[in-house]
């Protein structure tokens, strides 16, 4: 999609832009409608950088000293109520 600004748009939008960088998030609402201009940095702090695929087993606890021998024991009877 492309959209074609007149001036005075296009300086709202520069504003606009111009303060989600340098001062807060910015809401912008149409209706009922509602969206965020956000900058990369203030993303980035707010929802952190995802790990990758590879990254993300690697971060888990390691299962080093974790007992993971099959229970041997019987199991006990259950009345399923014929």
């Amino acid at each position: 999609m492309v959209l074609t600004l007149d001036e005075r748009d296009e300086h709202q939008l520069v504003l606009l832009f111009d303060s989600a960088l340098t001062r807060c998030p910015q809401l912008v609402t149409r209706g009922d409608d509602e969206v965020v201009v956000v900058s990369i940095a203030d993303c980035q702090r707010l929802g952190g950088k995802r790990p990758g695929f590879i990254e993300h087993p690697r971060s888990m606890p390691s299962a080093d000293g974790l007992d993971l021998t099959c229970d041997k024991s019987p199991m006990r009877d259950v009345d399923l109520g014929d």
